[in-house]
């Protein structure tokens, strides 16, 4: 399922997709949440993307990160850090 939505964040064709559950992301949103790398392009044109979705009751939700892949490993530790400061804020219901 998760796989499919990355059509979602970007319209290229997604390869080498790598998925992984987080103990850690899942026990402070209380609900599951993944990991996910995958790449789009090819050539000097690929893209790194990283991601963090959460699944909650109704919705999917997705933060994602993409750079030229030239530049991507020296931003991932920027990335996952940003992950471990995200919160999910649900508007009061009515």
């Amino acid at each position: 399922m998760i796989a499919r939505k990355l059509e979602l964040i970007e319209s290229s064709e997604a390869r080498e997709i790598v998925i992984s559950s987080d103990d850690d992301q899942s026990a402070r949103f209380t609900y599951p949440a993944y990991y996910v790398t995958w790449l789009t392009g090819y050539n000097e044109d690929t893209t790194d993307w990283t991601a963090m979705f959460v699944l909650t009751d109704g919705y999917t939700y997705a933060y994602a990160y993409g750079t030229d892949a030239d530049f991507a490993e020296e931003m991932k530790e920027t990335w996952y850090d940003s992950f471990e400061c995200t919160e999910l804020i649900f508007p009061d219901e009515e």
